[in-house]
């Protein structure tokens, strides 16, 4: 499960994301763009939609660990005429830890953007959650 939490709600969701990371180097962030996002089964009735997937960024920490960014992804969760919406720019919102399987750690917080209700509370929600990364291989975060 997947949690997002503003001041008034909480939303728990199942979340499934996909990408192709389609650039990395040396000295550069590895990023994709995110070709699948959806949240699924949450709960109290809540109804989240992805208008925009966005791109990913990993930075590398430590290690074969990095920080994980969005940039460009637009959710609208709804329930009951509360519409809350949200959306990144450049926003970290986790880390990840490389390995097989790499985890995705969500420990960041994603803005709330115009639009919403009062009831959504202002700045930003927390996220929460793990993303277990299904790849055939490891996975590793190395920027050098």
């Amino acid at each position: 499960m997947v949690g997002i939490h503003n001041s008034i709600v909480e939303i728990d969701c199942d979340m499934w994301l996909e990408l192709t990371v389609e650039s990395h180097g040396a000295g550069k962030a590895a990023s994709g763009k995110v070709s699948n996002l959806s949240f699924t089964q949450c709960t109290n009735s809540w109804h989240v939609t992805v208008s925009a997937s966005g791109l990913l960024l990993f930075d590398t920490t430590a290690g074969y660990d990095g920080t994980v960014r969005s940039t460009g992804t637009k959710i609208t969760a709804t329930r009951i005429g509360v519409t809350c919406n949200y959306e990144t720019t450049n926003t970290t919102f986790g880390t990840i830890e490389g390995g097989s399987p790499a985890v995705v750690y969500l420990e960041g917080s994603i803005p709330i953007a115009s639009g919403s209700s009062a009831l959504c509370g202002s700045g930003a929600a927390k996220m929460t959650g793990n993303l277990l990364v299904d790849v055939p291989r490891p996975l590793y975060v190395d920027n050098s």
